[in-house]
Formats: structure tokens, sequence, C-alpha cells
């Protein structure tokens, strides 16, 4: 069952226009686009960092121009980039570090609508975009890196490099698909890599949502003409826009959901495989994605259409907001509503614009007049003992002696805390590193703090009282930099977070105060620990007072560090099988 973890915190907001597009950043930080073009910066907790118009003030008052607006906007977090499309046609490229303009995209056939972005494979993403002709349009890119420090060689416009969307169909590194999906402006696209298809909707009855491959087809006939023309004809290119006119898929190849009024948002779970939809009748309905014709349930309960529907992952909770800001929180598996917040409650005044759901953090944050976090925690059912602490293998317990709580991490991204007088569960943290086991945990010396690390190579610091999410210290990048163990270590005045790994090397991060500048913390990777260190994959790691740090290795070493000059002081060998075998005779 969910609740609320804390009082809502709502704060006002520099925008004068609505706001479009809210979401959180790789360093935890909360990014949020405004239709004018401005984009603010918030920390999780609501404090204002940063903002920035990015469509030029100059530009927008010349005369005889009209006025640039944002149409929607989306995240390429691998890449460090915002994404936004225009009004006027366009979609552009801006750094995400400084927000400065990168490269755009001109003389698109239609309006980018909305915006999604994905990745597909290694080297590889997709960009689709939802037009006011019912069409969904597709880029499939491949090296993506290099494709786009391409697009900056092309010659500049208004000082940003510009290539037109004619010469983006033509590239080698680009597929670009069009498809005449809906008979409405499209309300949401989203690209769902397992299943190699894209989910769109619309406000028409008919073609409500529609889930239909990228590029494949089911459609014998069609199949054979491809593979007979392959040797001649490149199969994977469509015509653009400007030269065929767009076409509409095999039935085969879509599956499409008639709701009434249509459907404005949707979202869709993997691991329950549940589709869930809600729009201008105020109804939510849960949908099986490969039975279109009913579905599985409706729930009731909005007065007002619903603009935003996020299903926990991990869970088996949908949050909705619908318009007038009233927020539900209800249960896929008997189809109850476990919680309702009305806006007098939560405080957030005007109608909803934008929402976004961080798993971090457990929290919901709502974009309206005003801006607001709203943090849930999920209460266990007591009563049911299954016999186990976790559903997936356990690697790592801490015990706090100041809280007197007890620390279990597991295999599933779950973070627990326990009483250790009573032996209930205090608090559950779900995808505590997104889907990635948390392998290992350290405490601070007064059990203040307490530091993840990941099976991606993350780490993180959480608030050890209520597992309440503060900063990404390390960000993840690959499985092959995976966090086997960290540990703290107090120098002279300072402390610091010490971490090792798959990659045999010792990172070291002055941990400074809670409010990070820039949400970046100072680190030091010991170049030594590579050159003079382990030759084996590091698991382990100890702080030895006053200034001495002791870690371990795969094949049995053993080696003793000094933190002051980071020199290694002494090489503890393991001994050899083969000798040890040799003095018992075996």
């Amino acid at each position: 069952m969910s609740s609320l973890l804390h009082p809502s915190r709502v704060t006002e907001t520099p925008h004068r226009e609505p706001l479009l597009y809210v979401s959180s950043t790789v360093d935890g930080h909360i990014l949020c686009v405004g239709q004018d073009g401005l984009v603010s910066i918030w920390s999780a907790n609501l404090k204002l960092k940063k903002t920035s118009l990015i469509l030029d003030e100059n530009e927008n008052k010349l005369q005889n121009r009209r006025l640039k607006w944002v149409s929607d906007s989306i995240l390429m977090a691998h890449y460090n980039k915002l994404i936004i499309g225009t009004c006027n046609r366009e979609i552009r490229l801006y750094e995400l570090s400084n927000l400065e303009p990168y490269c755009q995209i001109v003389a698109l056939e239609t309006m980018p609508l909305c915006l999604d972005y994905s990745v597909r494979g290694e080297g590889e993403c997709v960009i689709s975009y939802g037009d006011e002709q019912g069409c969904v349009n597709i880029l499939l890119i491949s090296s993506v890196a290099e494709t786009l420090r391409n697009w900056t060689k092309y010659p500049p416009v208004e000082e940003i490099p510009t290539i037109s969307a004619n010469a983006i169909y033509e590239q080698e590194n680009i597929t670009f698909i069009r498809w005449k999906v809906h008979n409405d402006w499209v309300t949401k696209i989203q690209y769902i890599p397992s299943m190699e298809s894209v989910i769109s909707s619309s406000n028409d009855d008919c073609t409500a949502l529609v889930i239909g491959y990228v590029s494949r087809t089911k459609n014998v006939k069609h199949r054979l003409k491809t593979l007979m023309g392959s040797s001649t004809v490149s199969h994977n290119k469509f015509a653009p826009p400007a030269t065929a006119s767009p076409a509409r898929r095999f039935q085969c190849d879509e599956s499409v959901f008639k709701v009434h009024k249509g459907v404005k948002t949707f979202d869709f779970c993997r691991e329950s495989n549940i589709l869930v939809t809600g729009g201008l009748d105020r109804n939510i309905r849960l949908w099986n994605p490969y039975v279109p014709g009913w579905p599985i349930a409706i729930l009731r309960g909005h007065t007002s259409p619903i603009g935003f529907l996020c299903i926990a992952h991990g869970s088996t909770n949908i949050f909705s907001v619908s318009l007038d800001s009233t927020i539900k929180v209800w249960d896929i598996e008997d189809h109850s509503c476990l919680l309702t917040v009305m806006p007098k409650a939560s405080q957030i005044r005007g109608e909803m614009e934008a929402c976004y759901f961080s798993p971090d953090l457990q929290a919901l944050y709502v974009a309206a007049e005003t801006f607001g976090l709203l943090q849930f925690q999920y209460k266990e059912n007591q009563n049911q003992d299954s016999g186990t602490s976790h559903n997936k293998p356990i690697f790592c317990c801490q015990y706090n002696q100041q809280l007197q709580h007890v620390i279990s991490c597991s295999e599933d991204s779950v973070i627990k805390m326990w009483d250790l007088k009573t032996g209930q569960l205090i608090v559950k943290v779900r995808e505590a590193h997104g889907g990635a086991a948390v392998t290992c945990m350290a405490l601070d010396t007064i059990g203040k703090r307490l530091i993840t690390g990941g099976a991606d190579g993350s780490l993180k610091k959480w608030d050890s009282s209520t597992l309440g999410y503060m900063h990404t210290i390390k960000q993840a990048f690959s499985s092959a930099d995976e966090v086997t163990a960290c540990t703290y270590a107090d120098l002279y005045d300072n402390r610091y977070i010490i971490s090792v790994g798959w990659g045999r090397k010792i990172s070291i991060f002055l941990d400074i105060d809670d409010e990070v500048v820039e949400g970046s913390y100072p680190q030091l990777d010991w170049i030594r620990s590579m050159e003079q260190g382990h030759k084996d994959d590091i698991l382990c790691v100890a702080s030895c007072p006053p200034h001495f740090l002791a870690t371990s290795s795969f094949d049995g070493e053993v080696l003793i560090w000094n933190l002051v000059s980071g020199h290694l002081c002494s090489r503890l060998h393991a001994v050899e099988r083969a000798s040890r075998e040799g003095e018992t005779g075996e």
C-alpha cells in the first residue's frame, strides 16, 4: 500500500508559459522545459539551480518573423543532449551541460508535436516523433556519436549548424520511416525496444492507440518482394515525405485499440506486460498489449481528463494525474484506488501541465501554476510472512548502531531497512540502481549517510534514517565497471568515499556537503592502482586508520596502500595452490 512519506513540497516557478516536459538528468537534477524555450534546472528537493532561454530572445524580437515555440522535448541522456521540437518544423539539439545549441534539423514536412528517444543497440538509437497529420516518423540512427559529430560540420544558419531533412534521409547511417497511423494529431509516442515497436496515441476514437512494428513486417508477399529486390534496392530506406505520401502499415503489422474519446497518455510495463491508457473520458484502462479487443479492467474515479500515467516498475502501482491536478495511486492486481491526493491537500495550484515520476526517489513531480513534489513510500503487509526477507539473493547487510536498524540490499535492486528489535520492515526502496543489482553498501562513522554501489558501475548516497535518495556520486557506465565494494575513510579533517570494482581501479571521492555544487563529486583515480596494483578484479576494500587502505582481488592478493601519498606499502601474496598441494602430498 502507498502513502505520502512527507507533506508535499510546492514552490513557484520562473516559467510564464506552460511547461511541456519534466525529467531527471543523470546527475540527479530535475530539468523543466517551457513552451517559450525557457529551461529551468532544479535540485531533487525543488531548489532552483539555473534558468536559460534556449530560443534566443533577440531572434524572437525580429520584425516580420514568427515567434518560435517549443512543441515538445526529450533528453538524449546517453550523449548528454537535449532534443526539442519547434512549431517551425525543426528539431534542435542542445548540449545539456551548458544548454548551448549543438545542431538543428530544419524543413521537416510536418510539426513534431511529441518526441521520443530510445537506445536500440550498441551505438544505435531511435528518435521518433508524431505530427499533426497523425503520422509516426522514425529516425533509426547507427554510429550515433559519429553521426552527431558529422551534423555539426554542416554550414551554420543563425550560428547553429543546420542540416535539412532531405539531407538527413540520404545519409547511410540513418533510416527514415514514416507511417500514416492516426486520424487525428498524435498525442504521445514511445518506442518499446523489447517489442521492436512504436506505441502512439491520438484523440480519435477509432485509432486511439496503435502498436506497430518499426520496419519489419509479417506480410509474406511483401517480405518475398523485398528479398527478391534486395540486390538492387535498399529495402530499409523509405522515401522522404517530400516525394511520397505516407503509407499505412499492413493490418497484420499493427494492433489498433479503440477507446471512446481517444487516448491522451499511456504507459507500458514490460515486467507485468501491462499497457495502461487514459484520456478525455476520465477512465483508466488496463490492457494486454496483444489483445486490443477489450481492456482487462477499467479504473474509474477521476473527475477530469487524465493527463499523466506511470506504472511504477518493480511494484504493482499505477500513478495517475488528471488535468485538475488530482493524483491517484492504483493497484494493478486488485484494480483498487490506494490513495487520492486532492489539489487542496497537495497545495498544487492550477491545471496540470507536465509530470514526471522518479523511480530513485519514489516521488512524483507535478508542474502546474506551481511546481510540486510528492514523495511516496510503500507499506508492506506485515501479516504475510513468506519466510524470506528478499525475493532475490542478498548481496550485503549493514548495521546502523545509532538507529538500531539493519539495512540489506539484493540482486533485484531493492534496499530494505529493518527494525532490529521488532524485526519489522521500516522502508523499502525499489530500483535503487535502476534495474542493476545493489552489490555493496557502507555507512559513515556516525551512521547518518549510506553509500551503495551497483552492478552498473554507479555509486549513490542515501539518508540512512529514511533511505531517501540524495545524490549520485558516480554515474553508471557499463556492467564491466561493476562496483564490488565501497567504504568511508577519514583523513585529517576530510572524509572520503572509496570504491573498487571490476575495472581494477581504486576511485576516491571527497565527501562534500549534501548540497552538491553542479551535481558532481571531486574524484581521484589512483594511476598507481592500475600500474602497480591488482592484476585481477578488486573485490574488497577496508579503511585502516589513521591513513592506510587495504584492498584484495579475485586472485587472492592483498595490497596495503598509503592514503596520504598514494604509494603501495605492502603486497601480501596468496599461497600458490600447487605449493599447498605439494606440502600436503595431495
